[in-house]
């Protein structure tokens, strides 16, 4: 196992850890922690993120995301993910495809931009064959989540939902992608004036979320507004 591997392995077990734990509030300054000193031997974020996104863009695969994306938390609350498919949607350069590929039987990461996935394909060279297998990369248009149906087990969202349109249409394609009893994982970022994020006119409130869910025929199964500073974290099925 390579030192990509075993840093992602890292993430994976503190992710199950945390999961069994019901005291979140009392973990959330040992989770950030631990998250920062995992990420400072990741190499994963090493690049220059101004070669990949327009200067406009704001989410960067930078160490800087670490503090407040909390990656460790995010990955618990997938639960056991196992035998599991998964599809990223809006994987970006694989910030979270790369931790999920360790354990899960199979991830899509699922992106508009060709650059991206390029720079995922070109990340694989890094893992063995088993995890490279894993992962899957695959071109969409912003009106598709390209899924098959009942392709996948758990449809996962990070910092893209403020980005769709028609998103009720976005969702029942999503749905339909999902196997019996699959689940969807929205985060993305609380309306207000953050210092992370984009600007709140282009942000979409979590109740906004969840009645769009509800809209496409999702039941909501956690709505999590507070164990994340500037982020909401959806789960419905």
């Amino acid at each position: 196992m390579n030192k990509n591997e075993i840093i992602l392995t890292i993430v994976l077990l503190l992710s199950l850890t945390f999961s069994c734990n019901s005291d979140k509030s009392s973990n959330s300054d040992e989770e950030t922690n631990l998250a920062d000193s995992i990420v400072e031997n990741n190499n994963l974020t090493e690049f220059d993120s101004s070669e990949m996104v327009e200067e406009s863009e704001f989410i960067f695969d930078t160490r800087e995301r670490e503090k407040w994306q909390n990656p460790t938390l995010v990955l618990q609350k997938l639960g056991d993910i196992e035998n599991k498919k998964i599809a990223d949607i809006g994987s970006g350069t694989g910030y979270f495809t790369f931790p999920l590929a360790l354990r899960a039987d199979k991830v899509i990461a699922i992106d508009i931009e060709p650059k991206f996935l390029d720079y995922i394909e070109d990340q694989k060279a890094d893992y063995s064959p088993k995890i490279a297998n894993t992962i899957e990369t695959r071109l969409t248009t912003e009106d598709e989540p390209s899924l098959q149906k009942n392709e996948v087990d758990i449809a996962f969202m990070v910092n893209v939902y403020s980005y769709l349109q028609n998103r009720v249409e976005y969702l029942q394609k999503i749905k339909t992608g999902l196997a019996r009893n699959g689940i969807l994982l929205i985060v993305d970022f609380k309306k207000g004036n953050l210092d992370i994020g984009p600007s709140d006119d282009l942000k979409i409130a979590s109740s906004q979320v969840v009645d769009e869910l509800k809209q496409a025929g999702f039941k909501i199964v956690e709505e999590d507004t507070k164990s994340l500073q500037y982020q909401y974290i959806i789960k419905a099925k």
